[in-house]
Formats: structure tokens, sequence, C-alpha cells
């Protein structure tokens, strides 16, 4: 294979322009494509680099021609989306459909603004050109509506958007419903968590917006967290385990949320994939669900019997007696999150 400095026909193995039956159809077809990005490459010295190693997600996509996957880019951790177009139907129209994609490619090229999706690159394999652009974590206006993305035995948690600045938010709802003790158990709760989340700010820490308390629930607004949780990246976007450099970066900002909460004397008491959510770009993890998090001083007379952990995260000591919780707890919980990042399995 010719090499290609830029990395813009990776793949293309160029001395293979023949078969036992003739000249193959994507040869042909990809001709005018690789003359166009030869012509857009002599003109042009900042066009973007595609990832040079990337792990392809689910499908968000589809037609006649190919279909638009999520994909993440395993040396920096970010979310990309990848159009790919594939190499098949009649040779005629092939090139025809590659022309055209040579000149949206070479449009793509010359946009940068910040009201226009960003091109990130592309790369042309065996038998399909992929298009790199920028992971829009919203989507679209067409698909922009209240959305319900988790739900309890208390309530539920929704999309919602800020109507003045069109600003994405989550809005957990918790419901005034059941035996009047029990709820006036949990309001209480609900009342030191919100306390809690008032007096926190750090970048590894998913930001409290607000409350609204209404005739029959209370509404705690939070901070969206585009790319969702680590549990959604790893077991429903398809991305599998990460890297050991994305793990590496991936627990140390965990830890450095960890610390400024230990520093203020709170222990979360619930860190998990579930838990730990983050940005798209830029590349940002935080801890989130503060419903299980505790004081120092408040967790004297707790134990494990009072309190139901996530099995598999939970520390030993907690499980075999009923050894006080303090910050340890955490820590175990974290490295059970890293383990499960290089290895995908608990």
């Amino acid at each position: 294979m010719r090499p290609d400095p830029r990395g813009i026909f990776h793949g293309i193995n160029y001395e293979d322009t023949y078969s036992e039956t003739g000249t193959s159809a994507f040869t042909v077809a990809m001709g005018p494509i690789r003359q166009r990005l030869q012509e857009v490459l002599s003109r042009t010295t900042d066009i973007p680099m595609p990832p040079t190693d990337w792990r392809e997600g689910v499908c968000i996509g589809q037609g006649a021609h190919g279909r638009v996957l999520l994909c993440i880019d395993k040396e920096t951790h970010e979310q990309l989306v990848v159009k790919k177009i594939f190499a098949k139907g009649e040779v005629s129209s092939m090139r025809r459909r590659m022309f055209n994609l040579a000149e949206e490619i070479s449009m793509l090229s010359k946009l940068s603004h910040e009201n226009i999706v960003k091109y990130r690159g592309v790369i042309i394999s065996d038998n399909c050109v992929n298009i790199f652009m920028e992971y829009m974590t919203a989507g679209s206006l067409y698909d922009e509506v209240c959305v319900c993305i988790g739900q309890g035995a208390h309530g539920r948690v929704l999309l919602c958007i800020d109507k003045e600045t069109h600003e994405q938010l989550v809005v957990k709802k918790i419901f005034a419903k059941g035996e009047v003790s029990s709820m006036r158990r949990r309001m209480f709760n609900l009342a030191e968590e919100i306390s809690m989340l008032s007096k926190l700010s750090h970048e590894n820490i998913v930001k409290y917006r607000g409350v609204i308390i209404s005739d029959n629930c209370v509404n705690i607004f939070m901070e969206y967290m585009t790319a969702g949780s680590l549990y959604d990246e790893i077991n429903k976007k398809g991305f599998g385990a990460l890297s050991p450099k994305g793990t590496v970066e991936t627990t140390r900002q965990i830890l450095r949320g960890l610390e400024y909460l230990h520093d203020l004397e709170i222990v979360h008491r619930d860190i998990k994939s579930a838990n730990i959510l983050r940005h798209a770009y830029p590349v940002v993890f935080k801890i989130g669900d503060f419903g299980s998090a505790q004081y120092y001083r408040a967790l004297a007379s707790l134990n494990s019997i009072d309190y139901s952990s996530t099995p598999h995260y939970t520390a030993p000591e907690l499980v075999k007696s009923n050894h006080p919780y303090d910050d340890k707890a955490d820590i175990w919980s974290m490295g059970i999150v890293s383990f499960l990042l290089l290895s995908q399995h608990l």
C-alpha cells in the first residue's frame, strides 16, 4: 500500500486495481473522489485529521447507501458521528454518488462557523467512505421533546428545556404520595440532599441548578450530562471496555471529584458506573446522584444494615460487619469502576 502522510486515503490498496474479472467497481467509482480530494489537499493546509483509532457504537440513522453511527476516538475519548457511505450498486451510479460525495467533502473542509456542524475528517476504507462530523449531543429540533430518561418507586427523571435560554437540563421529579410517615421521612431526606447539592461546586461534580416545589412534587434541576453515564457507554452504546489510557483519565477525574467531597467531609456511598456521567465534548467526567450521600458526622449512627448499596461496588468490610462508613468505601467502589472500564465485566 502506498503511504499517505495525511491519512486521507487510509485503507486503499492502490496496487490492487484489477481482479480476475477485470477492474473492480469500487476502484472505478473511487477515481473521481480520489482525484477531487487530492485537489482539495493541494490547496488546503488545515483540513481536520480524522481519528487514527476509533470504535464504532450504535447506529443513529440509515439510508439507501449507508448509515450514521456514533463512534469514539480511542485516543482522546471524544464522541463523534461517522457517516458511512458504502461502495455498492451499478458502477455508473456509484461513480456519480462518489463524485457528489467528493464535492460535499470539499465544501465541508472549507466551513468554519459556530453555527455550522464541524467537519472532522474523512477516511476511505476498502468498501466505504467514512466522513467524521461533530457529535451534536442534544439531537435535532425535530427530536427535541421532554423525554423520560429514568424512573423509580417515588419519581422519575426527565430531560427538559429552559424555554428562555434553550438550554437542556435534567429534572428529577419526586412525587408526594404514599403513607404519611414514610413520605415525611422521604421529604426530609430530600431536603438534606438539596442542602448538600447547593453547597457543591467542582468541575467533576454534576451541577445543581435549583429546585421548584409544586403542589404534588419536588422538582430538582441538574446539569444535563450530554453523553450519559459510563454504564450507558459500556453497555448500551456498544463502545465496550475503555482503553488503558481512557481508564486512567476517567479514574483521575473521578478521584478529583471524590477528593473534593471528602475534603468537605462528605461520603457519596454509591459510586458506580451508572452514577458517573460525562459530557461528549470536551470530555469531562462527573459524579452524580447524591441521594445516598452523607456527611461524616451523620454516619456515626449508620451501618451496613441501615444502608442498601449496590452489591458489586460495596467494600467488603461494610458487607461483613457493622463497620462505620468512611471515605475509604468510596475509594473501593471507584476501584471496582476502574476494573469494569478495563474489562467490561464485574
